[in-house]
Formats: structure tokens, sequence, C-alpha cells
């Protein structure tokens, strides 16, 4: 298996599909220890996953030099922007930096990664959100939230319905909904009454023409 050239190296397997990277002389920089494909971020870092027993991985980070900067000691590793990563390890999440630093101690029942300086966090069954420093920014009071804050706003669940809320914590738009998709170029998709429609930043519905 092969992939393209990314910062001046390549992902490559041999034999038993562990992969490594290459550079362009066709040097192995990165041995060939790794479960899956390695893509480096403008930082010079990769998440990388080893296996450990027929099917469960665990995850760290290496550098371009193939030092490991954070052991592959994690049950998920995912970020967003590069710069902070949100690790599971057992059943709690924890935040890092890209150099493998805890920024934010273990605490959260589930979380998402970071949007826009935001991350949406699980503490005692309800959702809030925390910022980039681990001050809680959105009290936890909701049953679900999405995925991260897109245009400034971002899902929330009350009562088995669904909203928006702004970076602050203010309800832009009211749980009315049965079901909404998040905001892209300005307007969201909506379920009212069992059919869907579109609504702006006001709530203000989409007319058909």
């Amino acid at each position: 298996d092969a992939h393209y050239f990314q910062n001046g190296l390549a992902s490559v397997a041999f034999g038993s599909c562990s992969y490594g990277c290459i550079d362009r002389t066709g040097k192995m920089i990165v041995p060939c220890k790794y479960s899956s494909p390695i893509f480096f971020t403008r930082f010079g870092v990769a998440t990388v996953s080893v296996r450990i027993g027929a099917y469960e991985d665990k995850y760290g980070i290496i550098d371009m030099s193939g030092n490991e900067i954070m052991p592959c000691i994690y049950d998920h590793l995912m970020t967003s922007d590069g710069i902070i990563y949100t690790a599971r390890l057992s059943d709690k999440y924890v935040f890092v930096d890209r150099n493998g630093t805890q920024i934010i101690p273990f605490k959260y029942e589930d979380a998402r990664r970071f949007e826009e300086t935001y991350a949406c966090v699980k503490l005692k069954d309800k959702w809030g959100c925390i910022d980039n420093k681990g001050n809680e920014t959105i009290s936890f009071r909701y049953e679900s939230m999405g995925y991260g804050f897109k245009e400034g706003l971002i899902l929330v669940e009350s009562n088995d319905k669904w909203g928006f809320i702004d970076k602050k914590g203010r309800e832009v738009i009211p749980c009315i909904y049965e079901d909404a998709l998040d905001f892209s170029e300005g307007f969201a998709a909506v379920k009212l009454g069992g059919k869907w429609g579109f609504i702006d930043k006001t709530g203000k519905p989409l007319l058909l023409k």
C-alpha cells in the first residue's frame, strides 16, 4: 500500500500491512509498525495507531522523524486543528496539545473535538461547552449537542427538541424542531411537523419560490 507525498514524506506499508513513512529518496524515516496510514499536520505531527490484540488499536502522536511524542496509550484520539487533541482512555476524556501535554484533565464522560475554539463535553449525563483553557463556558444542561460550532452557532437538544445557541449560551433559535442539521452558508435544514425546510440564523424560514 502507498499514499501521496505530504510534507516530504509518504505513508507506505510492507508485508503485514504495517505502516511507516519514506522520504523522497526512498529512505525509511518512520518504521513500518503502525496499523493505519500516517498523515502529518502542518505542525509536523501525526496521529498513529498500533494494534493491540486482534481488533483493538491504541493511539498516540509522532513527529516527522518518527519519534513518539505521545505514546500509543489512548483508546481514541481526534483533532480538528492539529493543536488540541481530544483523547479517550477507558471511560474518561482528556485534552492534550500536540506535544502530548495534558492541558485539560480527565473529567468528562464524553467529548467532541474543538471547533471554533470550543468543545462540547458531557458531565453527569448532561452536555455543555468548554473553551481551549478548560473554562466551562456553557453550563451542563442539554441532553445532546452537535459536533461543534458552525458559523457561530451550535445544535442543542432539550426535552427531545432541537434548537441553536451561540457561544455565550444564548438561545438564538428555540428548541422546537424534531431534527436539525448544522448551519452552512447561512442556512440550516430543520424538521418541524414531520416536514423538512430551511431557516436562517434568526430562525426565519426560507420560502420556496
